[in-house]
């Protein structure tokens, strides 16, 4: 028998898995949050790889991490956030776009030409940015959008693929709810993660609670995470056939509805009911009426006290929030009325509302518009709310086509009822709300780029 050389030891396989079992035990001595991402994160990846190749399944991993942009974040210097799946979704982009073509691409997507515009407007208000860095990061976020929707151009190509991809928006939900409903089960005054702001709702005794914010970075985020999640999932399920796939998709879009009680968000309440609406209507069932009603009941008996007393106080007009947002609607129409035409730019949009523009000192006034589109006009103003307004245009236009091509007499498509169910969703809370988050704003350029990419398919002779 031959002694075991130095060379046969770094051949053997069992010395790079007893590695990294040192390596998992030792990192969850020191930081075990961070280990259980990243062994999960890599059973998942390595999973989805294997199930669908290195783009696709890599494309899925993205979409299953949105909402976790700032658990798996960290710092360099304590400054400046890294976040790892923009990386991916960098590379990724690189891949397709060498599979498929710049040119092919540019030349086939018109709303891929908007969202540049968009990123290009945004940079020029750097120029006139009161606060560089906030101006940075909103740029920032704008073109980590412009790459998602680029990559989802590509890699969408039929129904089977939008399916799987909206299927994967529905399943990223499952951490969030179960962090958040554990967040909302916890004693008031535990110490919550970091990495979201915490913040206060109270009931009519006065009895305090945690608003929770789960994997997002604020409770208003989560809500509106929660709330596209839910009509998304919810349009899936009424459309598909199979049982498990329908009864699967219920059970997360329920989760969700429980969870967005916990962030006391009268928008999230709101927007879920104009999915509900959206859904009833496009699906035309007395079933399905029958079935809200029944849920309706449900959720106002279980609703947490504080988010009954706040929706009482809205309507008999004692609520403090209603009135900040009329607020901040007069404010950001000040802004436009001297800043018609680039608006103040990302940069400048709280020093403007917090010194020359601020008509109040109340604490409930935020330091934006608390709408999505006036909030898109003070940023970049009439010449780039132009270009949003013509984004949801296409997109209106290109589900209209994509409905009267798949639809068929007795049959609603899932792939068009979950987008028009999801936008729906995501605009009606967004008019009270500025809804900039990225992780909810990804779910909606997805969803731009999807239909564009059902409708017009890129023809390229490259494989992904």
């Amino acid at each position: 028998m031959r002694p075991v050389s130095l060379t046969d030891v770094l051949a053997s396989p069992w010395l790079y898995v007893c590695l990294l079992t040192a390596a998992i035990l030792v990192g969850v001595v020191f930081a075990p949050l961070a280990v259980a991402a990243v062994v999960v994160g890599g059973a998942a990846a390595s999973l989805l790889v294997w199930r669908f190749g290195a783009v696709r399944g890599l494309w899925y991993l993205v979409i299953l991490t949105l909402p976790l942009k700032e658990p798996l974040s960290f710092d360099i210097h304590g400054t400046v956030s890294v976040y790892p799946t923009d990386i991916l979704m960098v590379f990724l982009l690189v891949r397709v776009v060498a599979s498929t073509g710049l040119r092919e691409l540019w030349r086939r997507s018109q709303s891929l030409r908007l969202v540049l515009l968009i990123a290009a407007l945004s940079a020029a208000g750097l120029y006139t940015a009161t606060n560089f860095f906030w101006g940075v990061a909103a740029l920032y976020r704008i073109v980590m959008l412009v790459v998602l929707f680029g990559v989802a151009r590509v890699v969408v190509t039929d129904r089977s693929e939008a399916k799987r991809a909206l299927a994967m928006v529905a399943l990223s939900l499952v951490v969030p709810v179960i962090v958040g409903l554990y967040q909302a089960s916890v004693p008031f005054g535990t110490e919550l993660p970091n990495w979201g702001i915490a913040y206060t709702a109270w009931d009519a005794s006065g009895n305090p609670s945690h608003r929770v914010f789960s994997t997002l970075n604020h409770p208003l985020n989560l809500s509106h995470y929660l709330t596209v999640g839910f009509a998304l999932s919810l349009g899936l399920a009424v459309a598909l056939k199979r049982l498990w796939h329908r009864v699967t998709l219920v059970v997360i879009a329920a989760l969700s509805v429980l969870c967005n009680l916990y962030t006391y968000s009268a928008g999230g309440v709101l927007g879920m009911l104009g999915a509900v609406v959206a859904l009833t209507v496009l699906r035309r069932s007395w079933k399905l009426v029958v079935a809200v009603l029944v849920v309706l009941i449900i959720v106002a008996l279980i609703a947490p006290p504080p988010l009954v007393d706040k929706i009482d106080r809205l309507f008999s007009g004692e609520a403090l929030t209603a009135a900040a947002r009329i607020v901040t609607y007069q404010q950001a129409f000040m802004v436009l009325q001297d800043h018609p035409v680039f608006g103040l730019g990302w940069g400048s949009i709280r020093t403007s509302l917090e010194g020359a523009y601020r008509i109040t000192r109340a604490d409930p006034v935020a330091f934006t518009a608390e709408n999505y589109f006036l909030q898109r006009a003070i940023a970049l103003g009439l010449v780039g709310l132009a270009l949003y307004l013509a984004l949801w245009f296409f997109f209106a236009r290109n589900v209209r086509a994509l409905r009267r091509t798949w639809s068929s007499p007795g049959a609603v498509d899932p792939v068009t009822t979950a987008m028009l169910a999801a936008a729906t969703a995501f605009l009606v809370q967004a008019q009270v709300i500025p809804a900039t988050n990225i992780s909810c704003n990804s779910v909606l350029w997805l969803l731009f780029a999807m239909a564009e990419a059902l409708r017009q398919p890129l023809h390229s002779e490259g494989r992904l």
